[in-house]
């Protein structure tokens, strides 16, 4: 009873610190769950966690604590995500209303904290019995398993789990009866847009699994509805015949028979895809156009595989080499986010590449909320700092005095030392950039 009083009174202390303005409110942009677009995260003076977060709408504080406690109060408030059947109320400051239900079940809130800890030790279990990521207790399929569930249990009480769970085979066979169901439903309404809303696009992809030695084809639909709305489907996942080249004649008809089985053709659709020379002979006579992102991405390509950015792609370079200098030293496993590597085949990973060393800081200075500017040359002296600190056994940093250049204008000079940095770093001259080579 005390700590539920004294909490109360820290909870009201930091509700007035931040309408005075001493505390401030601070939005979390990089996070999954839906939460944070209603809560924030009260921060002190100093921008440190204050332990707390408030909701935008009603001004309700809950505690915080990202190494030990979750979400799921704040999902359950009646302003968040948990609770969408009043999501104007909280802001209106109207009442809930009380219903029969209400009254007749059980709230799920009330539910002991040590079943709590319990089912979590059950879901650890599964997790690692089962390998399957932790993420799935979060997923909407999980949610829709486990309350089916708890809704067996409340009505036939308490049963044996292996008398309600189905075989594999069962679920594979319904699997399919749904997936023709949804097929079918699917036709008619490409059907509709074809002939009544203004025609359907369909981007189609192939790839091949390299373990397998497999090739696939996929289909995308996107058409508009009856409402208005732009709508995207996937039409199909298919297996390309492996016995057969993937010629133009062969993909022409291997595209052909999955349009045939949703009663639509060629000269009805608009078709986008990659710049491939076999795609493109297989789609030439009909309405054709290539990806926008393919064509940037090539455009990129040959833009910095030019001579006229030499300083560009040296300092791209450098940066992919630090990049994979962290990840075979195993280096990364202290930063706090995941580093980046460049790959040609996925989209805009030069520019995540880039970012991802300094991404933490990436993220201070591009806040939304609270001022950024004072933090550049924080920043710029910090990471000279970490630089002397880190490599000063390695390195000497010339010209880098933070005071005239910033970090990111200095260069490294190799005095030997560490085996690990010498097919890393090459020797450069004065003013010059520096040379990571892979």
């Amino acid at each position: 009873m005390t700590h539920k009083l004294s909490l109360h009174v820290e909870m009201e202390a930091a509700r007035e610190k931040v309408k005075t303005g001493e505390w401030k409110l601070r939005k979390y942009t990089n996070r999954k769950s839906k939460v944070w677009e209603t809560f924030a995260k009260i921060t002190k003076d100093d921008d440190q966690s204050a332990g707390f977060v408030m909701c935008t709408s009603c001004d309700a504080i809950y505690t915080f604590d990202s190494h030990k406690t979750g979400t799921t109060n704040m999902a359950r408030h009646k302003c968040g995500p948990g609770n969408p059947s009043q999501p104007n109320r909280a802001a209106s400051g109207q009442p809930r209303p009380q219903t029969i239900d209400a009254f007749m079940c059980p709230d799920h809130t009330k539910i002991p904290l040590q079943v709590k800890s319990k089912f979590v030790d059950y879901c650890v279990d599964f997790c690692c019995t089962d390998l399957r990521p932790f993420d799935i207790v979060s997923g909407e399929g999980f949610t829709k398993v486990a309350q089916g569930l708890i809704n067996i249990g409340a009505r036939y009480g308490s049963v044996d789990a292996n008398g309600v769970l189905p075989h594999r085979q069962t679920v594979c066979d319904r699997a399919k009866k749904q997936a023709m169901v949804e097929k079918e439903a699917l036709s008619e309404v490409l059907k509709s847009a074809v002939h009544d809303n203004g025609g359907v696009a369909i981007m189609t992809d192939m790839w091949t699994d390299d373990f397998n030695r497999r090739s696939y084809t996929v289909l995308t639909c996107h058409y508009i509805t009856e409402e208005w709305k732009l709508a995207s489907r996937v039409m199909c996942t298919v297996e390309f015949d492996c016995t057969l080249p993937k010629t133009a004649i062969n993909i022409h008809e291997h595209i052909n028979d999955q349009l045939c089985s949703y009663g639509i053709s060629f000269d009805q659709v608009v078709l986008v895809s990659d710049q491939g020379s076999n795609i493109k002979a297989a789609l030439k006579n009909y309405h054709w156009i290539p990806c926008a992102a393919h064509v940037l991405n090539t455009i990129l390509k040959h833009t910095f595989s030019g001579s006229d950015i030499e300083e560009v792609t040296k300092m791209i370079d450098a940066c992919k080499g630090i990049v994979k200098y962290l990840k075979k030293a195993s280096a990364s496993t202290a930063l706090p986010h995941g580093l980046v590597q460049e790959c040609e085949t996925r989209w805009n990973s030069k520019t995540d590449m880039l970012k991802s060393p300094f991404k933490k800081a990436s993220e201070e200075l591009q806040g939304e909320d609270y001022p950024t500017l004072h933090l550049v040359d924080a920043a710029d002296v910090g990471l000279t700092n970490e630089l002397k600190r880190y490599l000063a056994a390695h390195f000497t940093l010339d010209d880098c005095d933070e005071d005239r250049h910033p970090p990111s204008r200095g260069f490294v000079h190799w005095q030997g030392g560490s085996s690990a940095f010498q097919h890393q770093v090459q020797p450069v001259s004065a003013h010059s950039a520096p040379q990571v080579v892979s």
